[in-house]
């Protein structure tokens, strides 16, 4: 106990050991941006703010093979297009049956939901699990220059597209974490935040029982062949699932093709960045730049040319991550800004303790 308390102070005296493992963490919003560009780089197209509204299958005829007609009403821009396509896959999530819906077919899934707490400040050096008051698994962990703690577990029946964090859930965890680090209550939070798991259904089993495997399925036996639905699973099989999906699409357009996933590095990781010789040659602060480096990798580069560029190009907008000027005109730019959530969620602006 004595030594964990040494290694990470703030431990409850109560605390009489512990073992430490490995464990990896990653910003989830840069990485589902740069998997869009990721397929952009590939040849592909992406809409964002686009929601897809009517999915009709015309079936073989005169010749022409069946496609569907997906009609895509683009919310930022208020208009509407119908796209075609031979083969479809419906990657929604949660909200994977009420796309299918769209088709004439389904599946189920259980959706539960998971909240998370973000503390203004770093008040751990390494995840810390505990257990809440019924026993589930809860976490603690430094997360960029923040602290998260999450998560719950609860069935979800309400609406997908506005998840309420009750105060209920926000004791529990608290609850759960002081039970071995009481200096969580001193630290403010400063925002909340809730997913809903696309858990495969099952019945009769407690959350945290369901299993966490995923499918593709072949909706060619309702009469939609083309069209593939991804359901369950979990970030950490992302690859897995993407992989599997992408085969049977490629084997149902005759379209044979390795998967490269493995080889091909994503925007920015393709080198890794010396930040102390790029500080002293662009005269950058070197916590400035590890910042945006943490964002945008080897792209980092292009960031700083906006600041040669543009006289306020260094002006800090937000100063506790920090935010440039250059990297806000660079997001836009180049990253498929169209709202403040979408800069929020491309630089980290506004999610410290100062608001942005």
């Amino acid at each position: 106990g004595e030594e964990m308390r040494r290694v990470q102070p703030g431990l409850s005296p109560d605390v009489m050991g512990g073992v430490s493992f490995d464990e990896w963490g990653i910003e989830v919003n840069r990485l589902c941006y740069l998997l869009v560009r990721s397929g952009e780089l590939a040849g592909g197209k992406a809409y964002n703010h686009a929601r897809v509204e009517e999915i009709e299958f015309v079936p073989p005829r005169d010749g022409r093979e069946g496609y569907y007609l997906v009609k895509v009403n683009y919310l930022v821009d208020r208009r509407t297009e119908r796209l075609e396509t031979r083969a479809l896959v419906n990657a929604a999530g949660p909200w994977g049956p009420l796309v299918a819906g769209l088709a004439g077919v389904g599946y189920r899934l259980r959706p539960a939901k998971g909240v998370h707490l973000v503390l203004d400040r770093r008040i751990t050096n390494y995840a810390i699990g505990a257990q809440a008051p019924d026993g589930r698994d809860v976490f603690m962990e430094p997360w960029e220059n923040l602290t998260l703690v999450g998560t719950t577990d609860d069935d979800y029946y309400g609406d997908l597209d506005d998840i309420p964090v009750l105060h209920d859930e926000a004791q529990y965890l608290l609850q759960g974490i002081e039970s071995v680090f009481p200096a969580v209550r001193s630290a403010r939070i400063i925002s909340t935040w809730a997913g809903i798991r696309p858990t495969l259904h099952e019945y009769g089993k407690n959350e945290d029982r369901l299993t966490r495997d995923h499918l593709v399925i072949d909706h060619a036996a309702e009469g939609c062949p083309g069209l593939y639905s991804i359901a369950g699973g979990k970030l950490a099989a992302f690859r897995l699932m993407s992989e599997e999906a992408a085969d049977k699409v490629s084997r149902f357009l005759g379209v044979p093709a390795g998967c490269r996933t493995a080889e091909v590095p994503l925007p920015g990781s393709e080198e890794q960045v010396d930040i102390v010789s790029l500080g002293l040659h662009w005269s950058v602060d070197p916590y400035i730049l590890r910042r945006m480096v943490s964002r945008h990798g080897s792209l980092v580069r292009k960031i700083l040319v906006y600041m040669l560029r543009i006289p306020s190009g260094r002006s800090l907008i937000c100063r506790c991550e920090p935010v440039t000027e250059a990297e806000i005109l660079y997001s836009i730019k180049n990253e498929k800004v169209r709202t403040m959530m979408d800069l929020m969620r491309r630089t980290r602006f506004g999610t410290g303790p100062c608001g942005g």
